[in-house]
Order: structure tokens, then C-alpha cells, then sequence
């Protein structure tokens, strides 16, 4: 009847204003660090304003890739690193912030507490993961060797598409040899010597990653996701691939279950 389609259309247009400005109020009231570490603060102080964000709506996704089954994977952002632990006492946008320079930043003892924390439900997920798959930055390889300790039977792949947006040198990795030899189980026979966001030849350079170059990157790594052949896969990564790819803060060690089809490039850092 007439009253009862209104009746629906006011209760739905309320959700939807609900909706709206919840979204507004939570876009507002995330102040978004540039680095890894630093999160969303879950509150703006009156004196504070949230960072800039652009919305990117990511490119579409080959045919084949659509008509794919939609997959199952595990998102798992790393433990505590040294870095995470600096920026907690020297804030990025602090007036003469200076870059400690901790190239591909590792586990904290704290981190590594983290990581062992999540083995036992790791080792319990269901559906099982077919594939354990990392950013081949340090703190990301051992968190997901420790989280999936135990877990023998499937392959492990490093993931150089799912490596942090580069900040600061912690985000710049470690030549290859180095990783083989630190983490003896992966390969990394295809990664060239500087496989991070390095615009020269030298590795001690930092050259921050732009919003494009890291949006078109994210992008690049949900397509090979999608064309990968399993149905579900673990991915160890970073505060900011995940809140790109998603628009949700992990905290340290946090891991969530997801659709493929719902991460696809939304926000990137302007500023």
C-alpha cells in the first residue's frame, strides 16, 4: 500500500542519512598518519585537523579476474617494530621530526610477542589458506613466520606488490641476499637488489612514494590477487596497503577475514 511504501522509503531514507554522517563524522575524526606505525587516532582534538585524504575508486578488474570465484583471504598487518615503537615518542608531524633512519625496521621483542600470540588461531583458520603470502620487508617475513609456525604444507611466497608505501627508510628493504639469508625458507631469486620505491641507484637513498606510484601499485596487487590460483590466501603486510585497500586500521598483529572482492584502492595520503 501507499502508507506502507512510505513507511519503508522514510526508514530507509533515515538509515541512509545515518549512514552518511557516520561516514562524514568517521573520515573527520581520523587524523591519519603518514607512517606505518603511527595509525588513526580515534578522536580530533579541537586544535587538531585530520589529514587530507583523496579518494581513488581503482581501476577495473580484467574480465577474467571478474569472473573468477570470489576468493577468501586473511589479512594480517605485522607486529610492533622499532620504528612503530620511535614514532610513539617522536611524532611524524612533530616540529623538527628527523627520520631515524632504521632501514627495513625490524620486530620489537613486543612485535615478536605479538605474532606468537595469533599462531594458535592462525593454525585454526578455516577454510585453511592454500598459499601464505608476505611483503618481503622484514617485519612482515618473520611476523608471518611466527604467526603460521607450524603450518608446513602449504607454499610460502614473498609478496614485493603488498611492501609498505615508502615514508621513511624503514620502509626501504634489504638486498635479496641478505633476506635469503635471514629468512632462509623464502625465495627470492626474483627480486632485483633495490626492489622498493627507489627512484636511483642507491639503496641509502629515500625517495618517498607518491600517491599515484602507490595507488597504481595497490591496484596491480588486488589484479594478482585475483589471478592467483587458490581460493584462500594469507597475506602479511602493512598499516598502509591494508587501509588503502580496505579503509580500516589494523592495529599491530591484527588479523581479519575478507572477500577479495572487497579490497580494491579507496584513500591515499595527500600530505
Amino acid at each position: 500500500s501507499f502508507s506502507f511504501s512510505l513507511y519503508n522509503r522514510n526508514c530507509w531514507n533515515r538509515k541512509l542519512g545515518e549512514t552518511r554522517e557516520m561516514s562524514r563524522i568517521t573520515i573527520r575524526a581520523s587524523v591519519v598518519s603518514k607512517c606505518d606505525p603511527t595509525v588513526v587516532h580515534s578522536c580530533v582534538r579541537p586544535h587538531q585537523q585530520p589529514k587530507r585524504l583523496a579518494w581513488h575508486g581503482g581501476r577495473r578488474l580484467g574480465l577474467a579476474c571478474r569472473a573468477a570465484s570470489d576468493k577468501v583471504i586473511y589479512l594480517i598487518r605485522h607486529g610492533q617494530t622499532e620504528m612503530n615503537e620511535y614514532l610513539s615518542f617522536h611524532p611524524h608531524d612533530a616540529p623538527g621530526f628527523v627520520d631515524p633512519r632504521k632501514f627495513d625496521t625490524v620486530l620489537t621483542p613486543k612485535g615478536e610477542f605479538q605474532a606468537q600470540q595469533i599462531n594458535p588461531r592462525a593454525n585454526l583458520l578455516q577454510p585453511k589458506p592454500e598459499v601464505l603470502l608476505a611483503s618481503p620487508l622484514s617485519r612482515a617475513l618473520l611476523t608471518a613466520e611466527t604467526a603460521f609456525d607450524g603450518i608446513d604444507d602449504i607454499p610460502w611466497e614473498v609478496a614485493p606488490l603488498a611492501r609498505e608505501r615508502v615514508w621513511f627508510a624503514s620502509d626501504c628493504g634489504s638486498d635479496p641476499k641478505v633476506l635469503s639469508q635471514n629468512f632462509p625458507r623464502w625465495n627470492f631469486e626474483d627480486l632485483p637488489p633495490i626492489w622498493w620505491h627507489n627512484t636511483s641507484n642507491d639503496p641509502l637513498q629515500v625517495h618517498p612514494e607518491s600517491p599515484d606510484v602507490f595507488m597504481k601499485r595497490t591496484d596491480e596487487l588486488v589484479e594478482w590477487l585475483h589471478r592467483r590460483p587458490e581460493q584462500t590466501l594469507a597475506l602479511v603486510c602493512h598499516w598502509g596497503v591494508i587501509y588503502t585497500l580496505t579503509g580500516e586500521s589494523f592495529q599491530n598483529c591484527e588479523m581479519r577475514q575478507m572477500r577479495l572482492s572487497q579490497l580494491s584502492s579507496r584513500m591515499v595520503f595527500t600530505e
